[in-house]
């Protein structure tokens, strides 16, 4: 099994942006029967996921649950909203902008 050769990517100390939108590694464990999908999120973070039994990497509903996945814990979302709002943001006073990332968030 090559779980930890995937799990040596890249270098710890910096993220490289093309390894992070690459496809999820794929392992498949014949003694243990599992079929292993490994993303890596960050320098140092990974997601694994373990499933029993072989599964096929082209999985559309696996692989859609781990882009999914992603992007809810890199908040990927978040991030680009906020984007698009700083201009609006920066033009307007703190008690406002307050104000507008409640209702941004709590709508």
């Amino acid at each position: 099994m090559q779980i930890n050769s995937t799990l040596h990517l890249s270098s710890d100390d910096k993220i490289d942006v093309s390894e992070v939108l690459k496809q999820p590694r794929y392992v498949y464990d014949e003694k243990l029967n599992h079929t292993y999908y490994i993303k890596k999120l960050e320098c140092r973070v990974f997601l694994a996921l373990v499933y029993e039994g072989l599964k096929s990497h082209k999985d559309k509903l696996i692989n859609e649950f781990i882009s999914m996945l992603t992007d809810t814990i890199c908040l990927h979302k978040v991030v680009n909203l906020l984007k698009q709002h700083r201009q609006q943001f920066s033009s307007s006073s703190p008690s406002t902008d307050r104000r507008s990332l409640r209702s941004f968030f709590f709508h």
